[in-house]
C-alpha cells in the first residue's frame, strides 16, 4: 500500500472516537525534541514549551493530514527523523499507557508510517523511554472555520 498504517492506529480511526471535522483550516506548527536536554524531554515537558508559545492541542485527524501532505524526507529535510502529533493521548487495546500517532518511514521500504507511540517518557526512570531530540511535535498554531 501507500502507507503503512499500525494495526493501533487502525483501531482508533475505526472507532467511534475519531470525528473528523468539516470546514476547518489548521495551520500546524512542528517544535524540535531537541529545544529541551535529553532527560527532561518528555511529553509533559514538551506541553510546557507548546504552552508558552500559545500552542494548541490538535485533533488526531491532523495526524492523517500531514501522512497525506508531507513524505518522510521532507520530515529529515526540515531536521526530523519521526513527529509525534499532541493529540488527546488514547489507551490502545492491551495497553496500560497512552498512545500518540507517530509519523515517520518504514526504514527498510521508505514507505510513509503512520504509528502509534506509546508514551513512556512521563514514567518513572526505571520504565522511562528516551524521546529522541531528532523527533518533532506537532501543535495546531492557528484554526479557521469555514
Amino acid at each position: 500500500g501507500r502507507y503503512f498504517v499500525h494495526w493501533w492506529v487502525k483501531e482508533i480511526l475505526l472507532s467511534d472516537k475519531f470525528i473528523p471535522t468539516n470546514r476547518v483550516t489548521s495551520k500546524v506548527a512542528v517544535m524540535s525534541g531537541s529545544l529541551l536536554e535529553d532527560e527532561y524531554r518528555t511529553t509533559d515537558a514538551v506541553w510546557v514549551e507548546a504552552n508558552k508559545k500559545n500552542f494548541k492541542m490538535p485533533r488526531i485527524e491532523i495526524a492523517c493530514l500531514m501522512l497525506e501532505k508531507f513524505k518522510p524526507e521532507e520530515f529529515q529535510q526540515m531536521g526530523f527523523n519521526n513527529v509525534i502529533v499532541m493529540h488527546q493521548p488514547f489507551w490502545c487495546k492491551n495497553q496500560s499507557e497512552p498512545c500518540l500517532l507517530s509519523l515517520g518511514n518504514r526504514n527498510t521500504l521508505k514507505q510513509p508510517r503512520l504509528d502509534a507511540y506509546l508514551d513512556l517518557s512521563n514514567d518513572p526512570p526505571v520504565y522511562k523511554h528516551q524521546i529522541s531530540k531528532g523527533t518533532g511535535f506537532a501543535f495546531i498554531e492557528t484554526e479557521t472555520e469555514m
